[in-house]
């Protein structure tokens, strides 16, 4: 070796360092902040909507797509069949990798549907869309067949909440795989940033949907909605998630712009009628009575500045099976005190209320000024605020103690049909909180129901009775509010919220 040589290999070093350091910098990064990151991190199976479904989205697939406007998408499966009515045939897409380089195939299916199938796999929150497979097997390394116990006319649908996770990854221990989740979707995690509060994902190449133009995505968790708008306003984000309108109206006159569109979900609160035989919400009087109490017009036009509707039933016309002809129970304090009366409460009673805060849409207000309006027919409401975690331990267990009602939305945002959410309020759910058994034979009936029309009938028929059962007290239907950067020049979101993989900056504001 020349005495040369160390300098040259010194000159050399250095310049790789300098190109990495130019690569980095030069790096296109879209930074976000929403208001957290999911409370189950990396784990794809505990929740079906926000905040976790837009996060997990990023980094996994599922089968197919639920698409804004209802329609079924290819996911991992490019095409699929009925055989016959109660089997199906998927044909899944080639060439796909594991952010860890392990292979995707028919056997990767078949582990995943086992494992919600198994006995710890289904206390899991996504389980029951697993629970109607009775058989599911590889037919040819890319060909999968699910047989179901009977008809389910949308198992395409639920498939496209159920996310594909590497087996091995997973069977190895579920608390870890949160921690680094693999998965083979558009970006794969780097940092959680527990510590930092910003989590960051770099883009996926191998990708079957890779990011159009963006190397890295940056979550910020910011929890007050005033703090993600400073955020976007003095450039530290390029977009921002889960505003009230009020929030926007700070953006007028500023150089960035907002989105609104129209949502599938349904604030309300569940309405506990299992597990406390002394309940006064047992009585349906009572339960139409809570209905007629809330001013939820007002509510729309004074803390939601009329950018939102007062909900009629668990859906939206956005979603398939939500009844046209259904309006909403009307603002009528006094036929609420004449239902009270009837139900032998004409003084009223104690309710003891556990809400989630912090997911959008003002939602504290709310909740303070229905309980407010609440009052006026004499039903005293105390307010808990649990965490998410404390929250999902007692919806899954069922254990509610002494709280009589809890914020829950319907939620159809998953694959726009009715028929998820009507099932959690149903005696179909595990550990229900509402049971009504004279409609489960009709509720069981639609998924046999391979005719649309029919279906759609049947599933309209049953939000009309529903109704008149009142599960809930159902109070607005939630629009989904973005606010972002102009230099964003092409915005898009899925059905489970924003696909980060689709944004692009445009030309020569990123450099």
């Amino acid at each position: 070796m020349s005495a040369a040589t160390p300098r040259i290999l010194r000159g050399l070093l250095i310049a790789a360092l300098t190109l990495l350091t130019m690569a980095d910098a030069q790096a296109i990064t879209l930074r976000v902040a929403r208001n957290q990151i999911p409370p189950s991190l990396g784990n794809p199976y505990t929740s079906g909507g926000q905040p976790g479904a837009a996060v997990w989205s990023a980094m996994f697939d599922a089968l197919t797509v639920v698409e804004p406007n209802g329609d079924i998408s290819p996911g991992l499966a490019l095409r699929w069949e009925l055989v016959n009515p109660t089997l199906w045939r998927f044909h899944l897409r080639p060439d796909v990798v594991f952010h860890d380089g392990q292979a995707f195939d028919a056997e990767t299916v078949v582990a995943n549907i086992h494992a919600l199938q198994s006995d710890t796999g289904k206390r899991l929150y996504i389980a029951p869309e697993a629970a109607g497979i009775q058989e599911i097997k590889a037919t040819a390394p890319l060909v999968v067949e699910i047989k179901t116990f009977k008809p389910d006319a949308i198992l395409p649908k639920r498939l496209a909440i159920i996310m594909i996770v590497e087996p091995k990854a997973w069977a190895q221990d579920e608390a870890a795989f949160a921690l680094k989740p693999v998965g083979t979707g558009p970006w794969r995690l780097v940092d959680w940033g527990r510590t930092t509060g910003r989590t960051i994902f770099a883009a996926n190449p191998k990708s079957w949907r890779a990011p159009t133009q963006l190397d890295r995505l940056e979550i910020v968790a910011l929890p007050e909605a005033t703090t993600r708008l400073s955020a976007l306003l003095t450039g530290e984000v390029d977009l921002a998630e889960a505003f009230s309108p009020d929030d926007l109206s700070a953006l007028e006159g500023k150089p960035l712009r907002s989105v609104m569109q129209d949502g599938t979900q349904v604030m309300a609160i569940a309405l506990r009628t299992v597990g406390n035989d002394k309940s006064p919400l047992r009585d349906q009087r009572v339960r139409q009575a809570l209905n007629y109490a809330v001013n939820r017009a007002e509510i729309v036009e004074t803390i939601l500045q009329g950018k939102s509707k007062v909900a009629a039933q668990g859906c939206t016309m956005l979603v398939f099976g939500c009844n046209p002809k259904l309006e909403p129970y009307p603002y009528d304090p006094l036929k609420a005190k004449a239902l009270l009366a009837e139900a032998g409460y004409p003084n009223g009673f104690k309710l003891k209320l556990e809400v989630l805060i912090g997911f959008g849409l003002s939602d504290q207000l709310i909740y303070q000024r229905m309980a407010e309006q609440l009052a006026q027919i004499g039903v005293k409401t105390t307010i808990g605020t649990p965490s998410y975690a404390t929250w999902l331990r007692k919806y899954l267990s069922g254990q509610w103690s002494d709280t009589d009602a809890f914020s829950l939305f319907w939620d159809n945002s998953s694959y726009r049909d009715v028929i998820r959410a009507l099932k959690y309020y149903s005696c179909d759910k595990p550990n229900p909180f509402f049971c009504e058994p004279s409609l489960m034979a009709q509720i069981y009936t639609t998924d046999t129901m391979m005719d649309p029309a029919q279906r759609r009938a049947a599933l309209e028929s049953i939000m009309a009775q529903l109704k008149e059962l009142a599960p809930s007290l159902w109070m607005v239907e939630i629009p989904y509010h973005y606010a972002m950067s102009t230099d964003i020049d092409h915005f898009a979101t899925r059905t489970l919220g924003v696909a980060y993989e689709a944004i692009t900056f445009a030309p020569g504001t990123r450099k």
